[in-house]
């Protein structure tokens, strides 16, 4: 092969379109490492939440649950499905109202979900715990999760405006990271008087056994009582949370696009590479270097520039990866690059280095020692 000093000193004397190539590559890179990290933290959210043993039942034909509107008297008849499991003799069956509000406080306004609960999903959601204050209840008392705390400078003890009333801050949510680090909870019969809305709109209930699951979910399918749909909580978040994953997967793919049009300018920068130095690849050719020798060289050449720009892309990812971000259903204004993705970030310079490198490379290697020395 073309010794590797040869290589590193022909990078250097095309600077300006060296600098461009890498920019390029960079750029992609960093969109990539950043957009992918959010596009696998939302994905992760959205699978994580809801257990396998837990059923979400909502309006047949609602598009989200804050369209679903269910009677109340449905109540009764839920808590008496076969397989509902129980606490103390309680069903363990949360009836709620969800509400998109304006929340509005001291330095902040911005849109939340609002989830009106009672007593009894203290022992329905096992993934929620509190991390600081007390549960949600009657006298306008909230807790919100960590995730819309952390973002807006919330704390126990503070108040918010949603739905035209204020409401105090009793506790902090803890979700792990789920759906639920993005919500408000409060007293359902408070949010329901203050919206003024007289039905629920989902019931999450445990069963006892996750083999019940399918049996509950089929009879609430096919009752005719009430217009009720019943999905198990881990498929039904996973189905809430395909828009906003489909965005963030947009951002992904639109850093491919970039990444396309970087290997072109790496592809443009070879070309150059090769039409400047037809001479000296004539003069490695007559000095015994082989074609598979020069074309490896020049491939070389190519990943080493991508390689660079991948690197420096990954620097500015980690870099920004510590700047809040403010996304709405991220459960972190914080978004760490893992391993996968710095690894799929390596990887896509590296391809991008192959593919623009790789006609030019071929090229060099095809020119004959007459030609090149004419």
């Amino acid at each position: 092969m073309v010794p590797l000093k040869y290589i590193f000193r022909s990078l250097g004397e095309r600077k300006s379109r060296t600098i461009m190539t890498v920019v390029g590559v960079a750029l992609a890179v960093t969109i990539y490492a950043v957009m992918s990290s959010v596009a696998a933290t939302m994905v992760e959210s959205f699978r994580s939440t809801g257990s396998p043993s837990e059923v979400v039942i909502a309006q047949t034909g609602a598009l989200t649950l804050e369209f679903s509107n269910i009677e109340r008297g449905s109540h009764s008849y839920i808590q008496t499905l076969q397989g509902v499991a129980n606490n103390a003799g309680q069903p363990l069956v949360s009836p709620e109202l969800w509400l998109g509000c304006i929340l509005r406080s001291d330095q902040h306004e911005r849109d939340v979900s609002v989830r009106g609960v009672t007593d009894i999903a203290q022992r329905v959601y096992g993934q929620v715990r509190l991390a600081a204050g007390s549960w949600p209840g009657p006298g306008h008392r909230a807790a919100v999760g960590r995730a819309v705390a952390g973002r807006l400078g919330l704390d126990v003890g503070e108040s918010v405006e949603f739905e035209g009333e204020r409401w105090i801050i009793v506790g902090l949510l803890d979700g792990g990271g789920r759906v639920y680090d993005q919500e408000i909870w409060v007293d359902l019969d408070e949010l329901a008087a203050a919206a003024n809305r007289l039905t629920y709109s989902s019931y999450t209930v445990v069963v006892a056994d996750s083999a019940a699951v399918a049996p509950l979910v089929e009879t609430v399918n096919e009752g005719r009582r009430f217009p009720l749909t019943a999905l198990g909580a881990t498929q039904f978040y996973s189905r809430t949370g395909g828009m906003e994953i489909f965005m963030a997967f947009l951002g992904t793919f639109i850093s491919l696009v970039i990444a396309i049009g970087a290997a072109f300018a790496g592809m443009n920068t070879m070309y150059a590479a090769v039409a400047s130095r037809r001479r000296e690849i004539g003069v490695l050719r007559a000095l015994g270097y082989r074609s598979a020798s020069v074309l490896m060289s020049f491939l070389f050449e190519s990943v080493m520039l991508c390689l660079a720009g991948g690197v420096i892309g990954l620097v500015l990812g980690v870099i920004l990866s510590l700047v809040p971000i403010d996304l709405p259903l991220l459960p972190s204004s914080h978004v760490g690059l893992g391993v996968p993705q710095v690894l799929q970030s390596l990887l896509l310079a590296l391809v991008v280095g192959i593919v623009g490198g790789g006609l030019p490379a071929f090229q060099a290697a095809r020119l004959r020692v007459v030609d090149a020395l004419r």
